[in-house]
């Protein structure tokens, strides 16, 4: 319908161009009162600018142009062109449309004519306007649709290369994320050996001071044997003469054992010592083995998973929606923490039509990735395609105010259809 307006005008120059005077002076009127009287807002727009250009004293035309100006209904545009046609007509400038009906009904329709309307010309003119519209809509459908079938190769083209954009990063984020793993991995385990050897230094540095105690303790034996050995002597000599020279024999006897026993406690410490020290170092070891086993199986779970994800995504790319979810759920089986894998399941839900199920996959990549802009526009379009409007515009503004490239795509995403033309949807998406 928007090439009616250029028609209606054709016509009115054709009808200008019609041979006679009396004959421009009927079909001109009429064919204007037929375009005020149009369903489309642009069509009467652009005659209520014609009568402005040309002005005309027809009763007609003028009490259409007072009903455009006085309609509340009417479109603003119109209005305003209807007011300065009237000042024009009229040569009197309506401060309202109370005013200029208020005109008409008192001096108006006395002081203005009606032509009368040639219905043969009009009748011929309207189905020649008719055919040359039918025309031009069949030539427009056909030019709508070739540049439908170029748009839809072009948005394949580009959906394939951000698809593969996508997986390079992801594969270049998560191959950043496995070597932090193993640098921190490794920082661990240096920590460890650090801990093993501060312990093993001081460990050394006790069995070292026991040495040092023990050496000192003989030490002492051996200056009081040399201070005393004098008085020793003197009373062996009398002992050997004294009936009591077991007792002397008795506290030499006591003397060695209690160095005998010394020397075994310092023994039996060194090794609980020792001992100690080794089941330290073991755990330690095993402390370092049973990281680097977790780890060699968290990278393993990971690869697997990426590898499903990647099928997955094929799937989905193939227009399998069914056994893309089925996939999908098995990445997540995988790795529960796959924020791709919830998201790109939330979409396949999507095209199923199973809005709950999308939008709790969708809820679930955002507690995981919190702010995450790809999972709150996949809330909002499921929320778009439940009809929930302030839901759905609260998920929106979000993902674009974490991602500014997001309006574009909710412009041509069919799943907001029913909002393009929505005052609060366009305010986000057209910012």
């Amino acid at each position: 319908m928007r090439i009616l307006p250029v028609l209606l005008l054709v016509a009115v120059a054709i009808a200008s161009a019609a041979p006679g005077v009396e004959a421009q002076a009927e079909a001109l009127p009429n064919l204007l009162v037929r375009m005020l009287e149009h369903p489309d807002a642009k069509t009467r727009e652009s005659a209520i600018h014609l009568i402005a250009a040309n002005p005309t004293r027809d009763m007609a035309v003028v009490k259409m142009l007072v009903r455009r100006y006085d309609d509340p209904q009417e479109h603003p545009a119109v209005v305003a062109a209807a007011r300065l046609a009237l000042k024009a007509c009229t040569q009197i400038d309506f401060a309202s449309p109370r005013e200029a009906r208020k005109w008409w009904e008192e001096k108006g329709h006395e002081a203005y004519v009606q032509q009368q309307p040639l219905l043969g010309r009009l009748d011929t003119l309207e189905h020649g306007l008719k055919a040359l519209e039918e025309r031009m809509r069949s030539q427009t459908v056909q030019y709508n649709r070739d540049v439908g079938a170029f748009q839809f190769i072009l948005i394949g083209t580009v959906v394939v290369n951000i698809l593969f954009i996508a997986v390079i990063i992801a594969f270049a984020v998560m191959g950043g994320s496995r070597l932090k793993g193993m640098r921190e991995t490794i920082r661990q385990a240096e920590r460890y050996i650090g801990a093993a050897e501060d312990v093993h230094k001081r460990f050394g540095t006790l069995i070292n001071d026991i040495e040092a105690k023990k050496t000192e303790i003989l030490d002492y034996f051996r200056k009081l044997k040399e201070e005393h050995e004098n008085e020793i002597e003197r009373y062996t000599e009398l002992l050997e003469q004294n009936t009591e020279h077991r007792v002397r024999e008795e506290a030499m006897g006591l003397r060695r054992k209690g160095e005998q026993e010394l020397e075994e406690t310092l023994r039996q410490l060194k090794g609980s010592v020792q001992e100690e020290l080794r089941r330290i170092v073991e755990d330690q070891k095993a402390a370092v083995s049973a990281l680097g086993q977790a780890h060699e199986k968290r990278l393993s779970l990971e690869t697997e998973a990426h590898t499903r994800f990647l099928e997955a995504a094929l799937l989905a790319q193939r227009s399998r929606p069914e056994d893309a979810a089925r996939a999908y759920r098995r990445v997540l089986d995988l790795e529960p923490r796959h924020v791709l894998a919830w998201i790109h399941l939330a979409e396949v839900l999507r095209q199923l039509g199973r809005l709950d199920e999308a939008l709790e996959a969708g809820q679930k990549a955002l507690e995981i990735s919190a702010g995450n802009a790809q999972a709150l526009y996949g809330i909002a379009a499921t929320r778009a395609l439940q009809k929930n409007r302030d839901a759905m515009l609260d998920s929106l503004a979000k993902a674009i105010q974490a991602c500014g490239e997001l309006r574009d795509e909710a412009l041509n995403d069919p799943a907001f259809r029913d909002y393009w033309q929505d005052p609060g949807f366009k305010d986000l998406a057209e910012a």
